[in-house]
């Protein structure tokens, strides 16, 4: 072998061995699990929040507070500063007609008081055949039509008395929003304005109340 020969092979032996060693790294570095060369992570299964399942019975309360008003003129207040705030309450029962549509008995009261010791309260109470449609899986609306009751009670300390002033038709119109909902349970708010119309009174009185209510389905 010549001096040429020789030399070539010299130059070329240090050039073949770091070749090897780079394409040994990255054989290495390419094998799945090494962070050169890492297969793209498996993403975490998507999770669905269960629908609700409304069938069969159903039954619902609710409280809440808003304003009472009278057409003939203001309610007045004995001693107040300021409008009493009307308190209401409410209950519900019926049948789940399909999983949107629920058909109710719907029976409600709502108080104001007449003077500043809230001894002396006015009260409006109503029995509804209402109907109860959800938009969304979330979002419903109501209305009804019923009969109410418009009464005072009155307590001097001594003997307390409840006289009703007259009886008429009610109408209901109601929104309302499951803010938490399970498969056979839901807590809502909801805004509910009420109408009865009282024909020996000549008047009518109106509600309109915000409410936090509970829902089993």
């Amino acid at each position: 072998m010549n001096h040429t020969k020789i030399n070539i092979l010299v130059f070329l032996a240090p050039a073949l061995a770091l070749s090897t060693i780079a394409f040994s790294a990255g054989s290495v570095s390419a094998q799945p699990g090494n962070a050169g060369y890492a297969p793209p992570a498996t993403p975490p299964p998507v999770r669905y929040a269960r629908a609700p399942y409304r069938s069969g019975f159903t039954f619902g309360v609710d409280l809440g507070l808003g304003s009472m008003t009278a057409e003939s003129g203001p309610i007045v207040c004995e001693g107040c500063d300021e409008e009493p705030v009307a308190v209401a309450a409410s209950f519900e029962v019926g049948l789940m007609l399909n999983p949107r549509l629920a058909l109710l008995f719907h029976g409600r009261g709502t108080f104001r008081s007449l003077d500043v010791d809230g001894v002396n309260v006015l009260y409006n109470t109503m029995g509804l055949v209402a109907a109860k449609y959800w938009l969304t899986r979330q979002l419903w609306v109501k209305g009804g039509l019923g009969f109410a009751v418009l009464g005072i009670t009155y307590d001097n300390g001594f003997v307390a008395e409840d006289e009703q002033l007259d009886e008429g038709g009610a109408s209901m119109l109601a929104i309302g929003y499951e803010v938490l909902h399970s498969r056979r349970f839901a807590i809502d708010l909801s805004l509910t304005g009420t109408e009865s119309v009282f024909n020996a009174l000549d008047d009518s009185i109106g509600t309109a109340v915000i409410s936090l209510g509970a829902t089993w389905f």
